[in-house]
């Protein structure tokens, strides 16, 4: 889960279709969701897709992908955390589990390919992303402590700042030594609103 800093575009970017990329390349195979995700996703991309045609210019358009794009991520990162917590588990407490760890070869599957079948691929891509969300967590923690010392677990929980990035929570460690609770608040929902 390496650290985005693109995640937060500026104001000017989802005003000004000139910094979206120009393409005039559409894909020639749209995707049938209906046969990749189970129903209740697909309704979701959708969802988007008549949300994306409602809008009345293409820089609308950029700003609902922005939008859709850093919520995506956030739930990716949200689940590398979910599963190198569970991999820690798994560590601590199962001895068959640690000695298939140690012969591993951690892979991370490149984007579009799918590890299918149960034997050696799939713990080889399940160590591999465990490690990737080890490197994150090792990162993350230290800031992350430091926010729950001074304004509690309570704030870290509610606006889900593991899932924001590293940036984001480098940002709020230095942030609790300059701020108190409430105007940390207040200024952290200026800034959510200003992503949206």
């Amino acid at each position: 889960m390496p650290e985005r800093d693109l995640r937060m575009e500026p104001e000017a970017t989802v005003r000004d279709a000139s910094t979206a990329p120009v393409s005039s390349d559409v894909p020639s195979v749209e995707y049938e969701v209906e046969l990749l995700l189970p129903r209740s996703e697909a309704k979701l991309v959708e969802t988007f897709r008549q949300e994306i045609r409602l809008c009345e210019t293409d820089t609308q358009k950029f700003g609902k992908c922005i939008q859709k794009r850093d919520e995506l991520l956030e739930e990716n990162d949200g689940f590398i955390l979910r599963l190198t917590a569970f991999e820690n588990v798994m560590s601590v407490e199962c001895t068959s589990y640690r000695g298939r760890k140690e012969r591993a070869r951690p892979l991370a599957t490149p984007p579009g390919r799918i590890v299918t079948g149960d034997g050696a691929a799939k713990w080889d891509r399940f160590v591999g992303a465990a490690a990737v969300g080890s490197d994150a967590i090792s990162k993350l923690l230290p800031p992350l402590k430091m926010v729950s010392l001074q304004w509690g677990k309570d704030f870290v929980q509610h606006y889900q700042l593991a899932g924001k990035g590293q940036n984001y929570c480098n940002k709020f460690s230095a942030a609790v030594k300059l701020h108190t609770l409430e105007n940390g608040v207040r200024k952290l929902n200026q800034l959510l609103l200003r992503r949206f």
